[in-house]
């Protein structure tokens, strides 16, 4: 019988705290259903302290790879589109506000698929405009109506337009 070498780069520390970031994924939208807000915003805040801790791990560790980047990147889109869509669908943000927090993110990953596959690297303004989206998100589920909400909506959008210029000057120099 043939024994078969594992790949070290699948199964590092950041990887597995990136797959119990996933994971949480289910509960948090079950709890946004059930309207159990405290407990959304304690496993979102769990999500998000551990995707920030995953990403310092993988470089103090030297377990970066591609494919923990992805699964990374992949487990914050679906976080993040399944949050809204699901706090739209429970009446927590109106159809304007979903169209306006998704629109950034499907222009860069139209953006990144047509210009720069699978050569990206983030910038300082794309990863400021996802703080900003993560900080909008407890509020919107909060049900806090004030300018605060469409302030963060524009501050996502001012660094996603600085980001989206750094791609095309990137692409095209």
């Amino acid at each position: 019988m043939k024994r078969y070498k594992i790949k070290n780069y699948i199964y590092t520390i950041p990887n597995f705290i990136t797959l119990f970031r996933f994971l949480l994924i289910p509960f948090i939208l079950y709890f946004i259903v059930k309207d159990r807000m405290i407990i959304v915003l304690t496993l979102f805040a769990i999500s998000t302290l551990s995707d920030m801790f995953d990403g310092l791990l993988a470089r103090k560790l030297n377990q970066s790879s591609y494919y923990g980047g992805m699964f990374d990147a992949l487990t914050d889109t679906i976080l993040i589109l399944t949050t809204i869509t699901f706090s739209y669908l429970t009446n927590h943000i109106s159809a304007v506000v979903l169209v306006a927090l998704l629109a950034p993110k499907i222009i860069t990953f139209l953006l990144l698929t047509f210009l720069h596959k699978a050569e990206y690297k983030p910038t300082i303004f794309s990863r400021l405009s996802s703080l900003f989206f993560y900080l909008s998100i407890p509020i919107f589920l909060l049900d806090i109506h004030t300018a605060i909400e469409y302030l963060l909506i524009a501050i996502i959008y001012v660094l996603s337009l600085i980001h989206w210029t750094k791609l095309f000057i990137l692409r095209f120099k």
